[in-house]
């Protein structure tokens, strides 16, 4: 029902002797002027309470999976324009994967809220890589961006950690040939060190149970292994099977991913890798 209908109604609830033909018409001509102001003003609280609403939801501080996707979003050349009128979002007119070249992140903040998040991105042989300058400088007026007003971040791009071992164990079946074992092996590391894990830290068994899923694979194990990590003088070694990486991503040894110590014989120096068909 509208607003003339409900005036009109209570008036002669209040006025029943408004009923005549000349104080009928000149009450309607009030009532239809004033129902008419109060349409308006209801239409204006109805698309202003949108408008906050979707301004509310695209500004709000969001959490951690906010700035991840944020970050994964970013088109290294590419200029930001307004997307979204309404609530003046930022975006990219057009989607390029091609210019998206944040591939790993890490992020946390600290007690005073500074937000820190360390990224980089993966060169065409597939391991992890800092960005540039030029490339950082960008990503890092683009985050700034999208943080709300008074906060602040803390954007880095270290070297990535390089894990490694004394030995590498593994058993395969004998209806594979070597070069095929040892290229699916190089896949799991290369797949492996490209997933996404943030600050979660790294177990040693995930890595010697995605080798073992590799068709063909019996049995994978490490012998003595250890990540070097640029923050820290010593290789950090697992504890309880777990290794945390300060920062944030690492990279296998070339040589284990290259599989440049394939040998016959029980292994007796850094990186072996004994490969037996079993």
């Amino acid at each position: 029902m509208s607003f003339y209908d409900d005036i009109r109604t209570n008036i002669k609830i209040l006025v029943p002797n408004l009923n005549n033909t000349s104080s009928s018409s000149i009450v309607n001509r009030i009532i239809s002027t004033v129902a008419s102001v109060l349409n308006i003003i209801r239409l204006e609280i109805s698309n202003s309470e949108q408008t906050v609403e979707s301004s509310a939801r695209s500004l709000k501080v969001m959490g951690r999976q906010y700035y991840i996707d944020t970050a994964l979003a970013f088109q290294y050349g590419a200029s930001l324009t307004i997307v979204d009128p309404q609530t003046y979002r930022y975006g990219y007119a057009t989607i390029n994967p091609d210019q998206q070249i944040i591939k790993q992140l890490a992020i946390s903040s600290t007690d005073n809220g500074l937000i820190v998040m360390k990224v980089a991105k993966i060169d065409n042989d597939g391991y992890i890589t800092p960005l540039l300058a030029g490339e950082l400088r960008s990503f890092s007026d683009y985050m700034n961006s999208f943080l709300p007003l008074g906060f602040q971040m803390q954007i880095t791009s270290a070297e990535p950690a390089v894990l490694n071992c004394t030995s590498l164990y593994i058993r395969y079946s004998k209806e594979y040939s070597l070069s095929v074992i040892t290229q699916q092996i190089k896949d799991v590391f290369l797949s492996f060190q490209a997933y996404l894990r943030g600050d979660d830290p790294l177990y040693v068994n995930d890595i010697e149970s995605a080798i073992k899923s590799a068709p063909g694979v019996r049995d994978a194990y490490f012998n003595n292994i250890s990540v070097t990590d640029s923050s820290k003088e010593d290789p950090i070694t697992p504890v309880n099977g777990q290794i945390t990486i300060p920062a944030g991503y690492f990279n296998f040894a070339r040589e284990l991913v290259e599989m440049q110590s394939v040998n016959p014989v029980e292994p007796t120096g850094k990186n072996d890798i004994y490969i037996s068909a079993v």
